[in-house]
């Protein structure tokens, strides 16, 4: 019996590209300044790769929300976190990301990875972010600007038109630019920028 997931990605792609952007991930969660006991929530949580790692941080009194719109990838994540023994503090559930379910100032951080890129209106989800993220608490987002692949050939027009092609797939395919613009429209403090390059080298 097949699987099939709602995204053009399945749990495969992304444990392999978790690997390629490992050191991304790791200073997100550096981010979130976790601590013992800590309510967190990652949204666009695929199936479970950052939320199980996160339930380390967060320790046994504290709790890990995963929530992705994709059914198949919770039912995955919610599987993995059973066999990883952390069940008891990792949920994954069904919801999306523009209006959730959840408390105002409820969680002490709250991360998103790749999730803006998929939305027509990023703004309303950090807005959401926003709003069931405790006052003095930290909001992590990580997201790509398709516009900035760049590939070493000698057909310079044809990868213009080609990084035009990929972007427009998206529905935010420059999401990452707008990053800093969209947080200090919440009138957020403390905001801090990183760009993270990412390079991928083929032989003939």
């Amino acid at each position: 019996m097949s699987i099939e997931y709602l995204g053009y990605v399945n749990p495969e792609y992304l444990e392999t590209l978790a690997l390629k952007v490992k050191p991304l991930k790791e200073r997100s969660y550096e981010l979130m300044h976790l601590q013992t006991g800590y309510q967190v929530i990652d949204l666009g949580c695929g199936s479970g790769t950052d939320t199980i790692p996160l339930a380390e941080f967060v320790g046994p009194a504290g709790k890990v929300i995963g929530v992705d719109t994709d059914n198949q990838m919770i039912v995955t994540a919610n599987k993995k976190a059973k066999e990883a023994g952390v069940a008891d503090r990792v949920i994954h559930k069904h919801y999306d990301a523009i209006s959730l379910p959840c408390d105002s100032n409820y969680f002490d951080s709250c991360r998103t990875e790749r999730l803006f890129q998929h939305v027509l209106n990023p703004e309303k989800v950090l807005s959401e972010m926003v709003r069931i993220t405790k006052p003095g608490g930290w909001i992590v987002a990580a997201d790509s600007d398709h516009s900035t692949l760049s590939i070493d050939n000698s057909v310079t027009d044809v990868e213009w038109r080609m990084r035009r092609f990929r972007t427009d797939k998206f529905k935010s395919g420059y999401a990452g630019r707008q990053l800093y613009r969209l947080f200090k429209q919440q009138n957020l403090a403390d905001i801090i920028v990183e760009i993270f390059p990412f390079f991928q080298l083929t032989t003939p």
